[in-house]
């Protein structure tokens, strides 16, 4: 069994055990006395240490009610329990009879140098803080926990509370260390640790030896820092987690406040988000679980910043020289985003690794949408990305670097989307890698392993090439269903590579660029279609031709129907899914099966329609041109189809001779094979008169070999499809059609079709105008037309 595989394994078995915990913390507590701290009538304690004091002494379950009849400044308290004891703030007196939500303060400034709130729980014992604003705390030196420190085998449930403007060595806002295996750490709704500060590491929030859960909505790790002193610490701006004697680990779901992120705008030396850290000679395996627990807002790590590396995650494991033991340090992420962070090197994510005398290093490990994920998890949304790495800069804080977005050092693991071999089950899931800034996109060295499906990049700014596999003896990349377009990239290749290698299934477009630096290592290419070629050596398995994106400038890298990606792969899993989590290997209607109905990269084409695009002009002219340089354009103003309210192209011209034809805006359309094709569509013209009004048309071109702009020599065929010559929107019953047999067709068959409207009146001056909309081109197969032995 994988490493991954054990550690998911004793991650479910803790999560149960948590679970448990939880059902049992959120009950009620039966046999409980309450004690109220106040000033006025029904207070039973004039101070918060003396209600601590009393609950200790009662042999059961106790709440401590922190009213605002006090105000509570220079706090420095202290519990120690094996009993059930919740704190809870939200009460104006003590005479109130149910909390109102209104959070109690409690103040550690001008006090002691200590934690505001010093826990320990003892055996099973559960401390639940309820409505405080802990603030203030200043432990000083290199002591741990500014606002909270927890210590103990028991359980910390926090909600509905703010822990800000705390100090410490570790842990600026809440330190967390599990002396049992069942200690856990809970920060459940409307938890914000926020502007908090650690001289070392863990500016927000360090566990240790502990599980911790955040999966509740509007909660959220923001503004710390993690500052390093004299070359110390420095780890985790959000949040630091280390194991040391036990494992430790973080599930994180929520959104955060209004969409913001779980882990916002966080500042470290190593890991500005979180830090993921396997102590020195430990045994045991650091994880963060991120996966989204809630529709409306998917968990992010969004805006931080690290000085030195990794501005969203940094992850650094440990290996024992002697025993040759791996410690593991790893994120495992599922329907979560990783947003706006910076770093001069691993702005996303930089996996380091761990020297050891007498053993090969080993480094940290990323897993993006592999394997089951928790039970907190919600679906991802529909016809789209289940997961994004996007704007992520890497900076020094002031410019770019030649640093990457995603850095593996040697023995690193990456794994977006896809276990080699499907390991882990078939790909359903999608990941958009998407401008993303500064040397590489991906950087790995020596004995790395990496694994990259479905997955779409663009948009990317890269300064060297974009991909840069640097590997030795163990290591390996395998890039698979995956579509690569539209970035930027400062070096003469797409790819540089010395470790083994296959690409497969996958488009990688970027004119101008050779597509592969090959410095050594085997490669393995199997159906890609590429804007070069040669550098891959892999004949028929490579070629060059036109993917024919939908959309790529509006970053719509969807295939057209005429796509030569489009069912040309071979079929594996009918259970796989695309990277919008559509299904994979649908075969459309009278295109070819080159080899199979998969399509080749990221998207699979789920219909044949439409072949016109943007047919209904819902928003702009998008995808049409105009024929002639000032002629036609949109219209908000008049509809016929789509989304009411939406547009239609317009044709309108002044001093137009009587019967002469206007050209408008046209469409060059592919066609996916031979067939029947129908085209119609919606047409007004002018409000003139019946005798003096323009007559409206769809003018086509049909080419046989008609190039990528469909305009390549004479059309073989051409004809009008007449629309209307009413003031009113008219369809026409009939389309027309146009035929193309099988002995006819090939890839380059196209279709133009043209807005045209003609001059026909007597009014003087001539004002020409039309407009055209709901504009379709439908095709069918015809038998007749097959009769040559064309298999569709």
């Amino acid at each position: 069994m994988l490493r991954s595989q054990r550690l998911a394994s004793r991650i479910q078995r803790d999560a149960r055990i948590l679970a448990g915990a939880l059902i049992a913390c959120h009950a009620d507590i039966g046999r409980a006395d309450t004690y109220s701290v106040g000033a006025g009538t029904g207070c039973t304690h004039a101070s918060v240490s003396a209600a601590i004091v009393a609950a200790e002494g009662h042999p059961g379950d106790d709440t401590i009610r922190l009213t605002r009849s006090l105000g509570y400044s220079q706090q420095a308290l202290v519990v120690s329990t094996a009993q059930n004891l919740e704190i809870t703030g939200g009460f104006a007196s003590c005479t109130q009879a149910s909390g109102d939500g209104i959070a109690t303060t409690l103040d550690g400034a001008g006090g002691a140098s200590e934690p505001v709130l010093r826990l320990t729980a003892n055996g099973n014992a559960r401390l639940t803080l309820r409505h405080l604003t802990i603030r203030g705390g200043d432990e000083d030196g290199e002591g741990e926990g500014g606002g909270i420190l927890f210590r103990g085998s028991g359980a910390l449930d926090i909600a509905d509370s703010t822990l800000t403007a705390n100090l410490a060595g570790y842990g600026g806002g809440l330190y967390a260390e599990g002396t049992g295996p069942d200690a856990s750490l809970v920060l459940g709704a409307n938890v914000l640790v926020t502007s908090n500060i650690a001289r070392y590491s863990g500016g927000g929030v360090y566990i240790e030896n502990i599980a911790m859960v955040m999966t509740d909505a509007e909660s959220t790790l923001a503004f710390n820092r993690a500052l390093g002193s004299d070359g110390q610490g420095g780890f985790g701006g959000g949040l630091m987690i280390l194991c040391g004697s036990r494992p430790a680990w973080a599930s994180i779901g929520s959104g955060g406040p209004g969409g913001i992120g779980a882990i916002y705008s966080n500042e470290a030396v190593y890991g500005g988000g979180v830090a993921i850290v396997v102590a020195d000679g430990s045994d045991e395996d650091a994880a963060l679980f991120m996966a989204s627990a809630e529709s409306q807002f998917p968990t992010s790590i969004r805006g931080n910043f690290a000085s030195s590396a990794g501005g969203g995650i940094y992850a650094r494991p440990d290996r024992d020289t002697f025993a040759n033991g791996v410690s593991g340090a790893t994120a495992y992420l599922w329907n979560a985003s990783i947003v706006d962070n910076a770093a001069p090197d691993g702005a996303a994510v930089y996996l380091d690794q761990q020297d050891a005398f007498l053993a090969s290093p080993t480094a940290g490990g990323f897993w993006f949408n592999v394997d089951t994920p928790p039970g907190t998890a919600v679906p991802c949304s529909p016809d789209a990305p289940c997961g994004a790495i996007v704007g992520n800069d890497a900076s020094d804080g002031t410019q770019l670097t030649g640093g990457a977005t995603i850095r593996l050092r040697s023995g690193a693991h990456l794994h977006l989307n896809g276990y080699w071999n499907d390991a882990y089950g078939p790909s359903t899931r999608g990941i958009v890698l998407r401008g993303n800034r500064g040397g590489r996109l991906i950087y790995a060295n020596a004995d790395a392993i990496v694994d990259l499906s479905n997955l779409l990049v663009v948009d990317n700014v890269a300064s060297a090439e974009l991909l840069r596999f640097a590997g030795e003896s163990f290591a390996r990349t395998a890039i698979d269903g995956t579509t690569i377009a539209n970035n930027a990239i400062g070096a003469g290749h797409v790819i540089a590579k010395s470790m083994p290698t296959t690409l497969r299934n996958s488009i990688v477009w970027q004119p101008g660029k050779t597509t592969l630096q090959d410095n050594g290592g085997p490669l393995d290419v199997e159906t890609v279609v590429a804007s070069e070629v040669a550098s891959l050596h892999a004949g028929p398995e490579a070629v060059v031709a036109e993917p024919r994106f939908i959309d790529p400038a509006r970053g719509d890298l969807g295939l057209r129907a005429a796509s030569p990606a489009v069912d040309a792969a071979v079929d594996r899993d009918a259970n796989d899914a695309d990277a919008l989590a559509r299904p994979r290997e649908v075969d459309l209607p009278i295109v070819e099966n080159s080899r199979g109905s998969r399509d080749i990269g990221a998207l699979e084409r789920q219909l044949l329609d439409p072949l016109v695009l943007n047919g209904d002009l819902d928003a702009d002219a998008n995808l049409w041109t105009q024929s002639v340089p000032g002629l036609g354009n949109w219209d908000g103003s008049q509809n016929a189809a789509g989304t009411t309210g939406s547009g239609s192209l317009k044709l309108e011209q002044a001093g137009t001779p009587n019967l002469q034809r206007v050209y408008g805006m046209s469409q060059c359309i592919h066609l996916p094979g031979p067939g029947i094709y129908a085209l119609n569509g919606w047409g007004r013209a002018g409000s003139g008169g019946v005798g003096n009004r323009d007559y409206v048309y769809l003018h086509w071109e049909l080419r046989r070999f008609g190039g990528e702009a469909c305009n390549q020599g004479p059309a073989d065929a051409t004809g009008d499809h007449f629309l209307s010559n009413s003031s009113n929107w008219q369809h026409p019953a009939n389309p027309s059609l146009i035929a193309i047999p099988a002995a006819d067709w090939t890839y380059t068959s196209s279709i133009v079709v043209t807005h045209v409207v003609n001059e026909f009146g007597t009014t003087s001056p001539s004002n020409t105008i039309g407009w055209a909309d709901g504009i379709t081109l439908t095709v069918s197969e015809d038998d007749m037309l097959f009769r040559t032995g064309f298999d569709p």
